[in-house]
């Protein structure tokens, strides 16, 4: 900032050589002389002073600075807070002026609040500008921003601060923002851990105060985002790629593009990177996986258009010097359709992908082939899938007609003969049966008595035999692979009877939940840290659900308990309604301002503690009451919710409430500059506390601080906090005690359904109406009856029955996971170890009941890409397109589970 030099430079160096004294003495008369013309209209002749008969001129340089001095002082009146000091400079005895230093450091205060105005006014008007693509911003760290703002009195209640050296910001620090590794730390927030500025703001703020040594300059072009509609804004967060150039892949260097660069820059990046001339004919690849790779071909087209993520692989590919190109782009193998079999090609590209399968039909499935079973097809449908497998693996081709397996699968299936599609799910069925058939180890089947004695016996002990008598039948790869176990309980509906049963299962069929209608609730949720800042959050709810429904899905969010949640209705600065856990939601309305408090333990130790719900109230003047010695107050501001003893004194429930509000509550001795614990004053009390009703309307008691008297409190005292006016306005930020943080959640869309609710109607409790015959009560009644999984195989298939009776598909968004599905809260057998599985393959279903068409989408079990099959035609797609509403068949493998060499 502005700094200025001591006056005996300005005097001729002769005079200042000869007599330094008189030339200082007579700078600053001269200079007290000056400042006393402006008010006066006359200044004295420095050749007229009577010292020692000495006249020294002031340079050129004194001059010049006299003069920007004069018009500095311009503005000052003689209430000014300089004029004594100046009027000083006159006076008749020498040792009562001022020292220069004195006088330097009060013109430095002057002209430092002068240029803060300046800076105040260009900065605003630079800041009014809008996004224009292609321009630069830039990143400032937002506690410099704020020590600025406070330094220059940006806004009105910095103005204490202005031109203070100690609130001097000093040089432009962005170190913050950085990692130890120099790139931009993750997840910064703007406003809150940067703020942005345009090019011509960053200019001025450098040229005044420079830039630190240890920080760098960030800036950011503004680019448009968007493929339909767009947008335009400062990318902040850079693209950083992997680049190698073939044939040395495994030579990477990482590079930073913006979102608005091209291929072409892409690859003159590259090209500078591995020293490639640019009259070699080189190709720009996609590298997604070790084998898998897409020509990026449009070397106009923008980053962001071409989908290219963070952290991927670029490989720039050489041409050949015979003019051949080294590299081939291998995807899978479509199968082609002769009319409607989609149904049947989806299923396939589905179980293709189910790598411990396709493994045993490509190595050693030939020697469990059963050709004498009448049960499966002889071994024919077994034999035409391992045909097609080896086919579609072969890498020959890019399009294969299954046509011998269609042949043999409508020759054993005669459901499937006529040329219409079919449901896949039966399909799968089908195939899944006919395969474990037609390669079953128990090659003759004797007649297995399958009554299991339970009385007096471990469910375990009973569940394994039922599978022990379950193998004595069925001994496959499919068995192995695809086959859990249920447990099946029926209860007779007079007697109570139980009987349970363990049978195998290889597809679990999902109900839908009806749908009920849902509404979205956005709820803040207020910690019991006062320091940590509100959050809101966006809860998708059931419309005839109830509170309790709310506090339990915020807690899943936050990790907090449902019990140690309180919902309240916030309205005009007080707490219009404190809900019931029964309440339903429908008292809720979209207008509403929800807050969730959070809440703690009733008790530390033996001491009952409290939740005291406190009001905010300001004096004010009624205006049509003739009682004008009575106090009025008006609410503002934001409720709390304090935590203490029940036995609080004055002081203890003073100080929890200030503590509670420290965020946006400043002390006195913060804002009031007389205000100091240097000088021994005490800390003066922010606000009375005063026992209300619960609307704050009504003074019930005022509370006096009496040490020795506890204020016996409960959940249904209400305390108000009442404030001086003028206080109120120094201490207390309104804007900020209602500033809140969005949680991802609010910006998220969510689907009607979640997985996790169709699997727990699959174990919901039914009543089963037909006449069921009870061993104990010998009468045909009705029972009830609830399905529970209690082994899960290692290859899950779930099937989403989208077709109802009638036919009509159910077009219900189920939101499922792609990685991490854990079904540990289902399984009911206590010795399974692992029950986190992970998706690999999905079967979608489009269009109506009678004219729907299927694709499926497959991880490639040697690269792990996704890749989207529709019939003949194979897409690359990703993870993030996998879930919707189409999903129809889900294949699941168990997470870390390694493929059994054999059976």
């Amino acid at each position: 900032m502005t700094s200025l030099p001591r006056l005996e430079t300005w005097a001729y160096p002769e005079a200042r050589d000869e007599n330094p004294q008189y030339t200082v003495k007579l700078d600053i008369f001269s200079f007290g002389a000056l400042i006393i013309h402006t008010f006066i209209g006359k200044v004295p002749d420095v050749h007229d002073v009577p010292y020692d008969q000495t006249a020294v001129q002031l340079s050129q340089e004194g001059k010049i600075e006299l003069t920007r001095r004069k018009k500095a002082i311009q503005q000052m009146t003689t209430d000014h807070c300089m004029y004594p000091l100046i009027v000083r400079c006159l006076h008749d005895k020498p040792a009562s002026r001022p020292t220069t230093d004195e006088l330097c450091g009060s013109l430095v205060d002057l002209i430092q609040k002068n240029d803060a105005a300046v800076q105040k006014t260009e900065i605003q008007a630079a800041l009014k500008q809008q996004f224009r693509k292609g321009d630069v911003w830039f990143l400032v760290d937002i506690r410099w921003i704020k020590q600025w703002m406070k330094f220059i009195g940006y806004k009105p209640d910095d103005q204490s601060s202005v031109g203070k050296k100690s609130a001097n910001p000093g040089p432009l620090d962005n170190s913050n923002l950085s990692n130890t590794h120099g790139h931009l730390r993750e997840r910064l927030v703007d406003e809150m851990d940067y703020f942005l500025i345009p090019e011509s703001a960053w200019n001025k703020l450098a040229s005044w105060y420079g830039l630190s040594p240890s920080s760098k300059v960030i800036s950011r072009r503004v680019i448009e985002y968007g493929l339909c509609e767009k947008h335009l804004k400062v990318e902040v967060y850079l693209l950083e790629f992997q680049l190698c150039a073939q044939p040395y892949l495994n030579d990477v260097k990482t590079r930073e593009f913006s979102r608005a660069d091209t291929v072409s820059d892409l690859e003159s990046a590259i090209r500078e990177e591995f020293g490639i001339p640019l009259t070699r004919e080189c190709r720009v690849w996609h590298r997604y996986m070790a084998n898998t790779y897409e020509l990026l071909s449009k070397a106009d087209q923008s980053l962001h258009d071409v989908g290219l993520y963070n952290e991927e692989t670029v490989m720039l590919e050489k041409k050949n010097d015979d003019g051949s190109w080294p590299h081939r782009n291998t995807v899978p193998c479509g199968l082609s359709n002769p009319g409607n079999t989609s149904f049947m090609n989806s299923v396939l590209h589905c179980l293709s992908n189910t790598v411990s399968l396709t493994n045993y039909f490509l190595e050693d499935y030939k020697k469990h082939i059963d050709t004498t079973s009448t049960l499966g097809t002889g071994g024919a449908i077994a034999e035409a899938y391992a045909a097609l497998i080896e086919e579609l693996w072969c890498g020959k081709g890019s399009v294969i007609a299954p046509k011998h397996f269609l042949v043999q699968v409508r020759r054993y299936a005669s459901q499937l003969t006529d040329l219409v599609e079919h449901d896949a799910n039966e399909l799968l069925a089908i195939l899944l049966d006919s395969l474990h058939e037609d390669l079953n180890l128990v090659k003759t089947k004797l007649s297995i008595d399958m009554t299991v004695p339970t009385k007096g016996r471990e469910e375990q002990d009973i569940a394994e035999e039922w599978w022990h008598k379950h193998l004595q039948r069925n001994q496959s790869m499919i068995v192995k692979l695809f086959q859990g176990q249920l447990r099946t309980t029926l209860e007779c509906s007079k007697c109570k009877q139980t009987s349970k049963t363990f049978d195998p299962f290889t597809t679990l069929s999902l109900q839908l939940p009806p749908f009920k209608g849902t509404r979205n609730i956005y709820v803040c949720l207020v910690r019991s840290n006062p320091f940590q800042s509100v959050m809101k959050y966006k809860l998708k709810l059931l419309k005839n659900g109830r509170i309790m429904d709310l506090k339990t899905k915020l807690g899943s969010l936050c990790d907090i308990e449902a019990s140690h949640l309180a919902v309240t209705d916030v309205y005009n600065g007080r707490f219009h309604r404190i809900y019931a856990d029964k309440d339903p939601l429908s008292h809720i309305v979209d207008k509403d301002d929800i807050y969730c408090y959070q809440l703690q333990k009733e008790h530390i130790g033996n001491r009952k503690m409290v939740h005291v719900p406190v009001y905010m109230r300001a004096e004010t003047e009624p205006q049509y009451s003739p009682n004008k010695s009575s106090r009025y107050f008006i609410l503002f501001g934001f409720p709390i919710i304090v935590y203490v003893p029940a036995d609080a004194t004055y002081r203890t429930l003073y100080t929890a409430v200030v503590i509670t509000m420290r965020r946006y509550v400043k002390l006195l001795s913060e804002v009031q500059e007389h205000v100091s614990v240097e000088t021994g004053e005490t800390e003066k009390d922010l606000f009375q506390l005063t026992v209300v009703n619960c609307y704050g309307s009504q003074d019930i008691k005022k509370l006096v601080d009496d040490p020795q008297t506890p204020l016996q409190l409960s959940g249904s005292t209400y305390i108000a906090c009442d404030w001086d006016q003028e206080v109120k306005e120094q201490c207390y930020n309104e804007e900020k005690s209602k500033e809140f943080v969005e949680h991802q959640s609010v910006g998220k869309s969510e689907s009607d359904v979640q997985l996790m609710d169709c699997l727990d109607m699959f174990t919901v409790l039914e009543t089963v109406d037909d006449n069921w015959h009870c061993p104990k009560c010998k009468e045909d009644t009705s029972v009830t009856k609830k399905n529970e999984v209690w082994t899960l195989p290692d290859v899950l298939t779930l099937h989403l029955m989208r077709l109802s009776k009638d036919s009509d598909k159910l077009n219900v968004m189920v939101d499922f996971p792609v990685s991490g599905l854990d079904l540990s809260s289902l399984v009911r057998c206590p010795n399974v170890v692992e029950t986190v599985y992970d998706l690999y393959a999905v079967c979608n279903r489009v269009g109506g009941a009678k004219d729907g068409h299927y694709t499926a989408s497959a991880k490639k079990m040697d690269d792990k890409q996704w890749y989207q099959f529709d019939d003949s035609i194979v897409s690359e797609t990703r993870e993030d397109r996998l879930v919707t509403a189409a999903a129809y068949i889900l294949f699941y493998r168990r997470r870390g589970w390694v493929s059994p060499p054999s059976i």
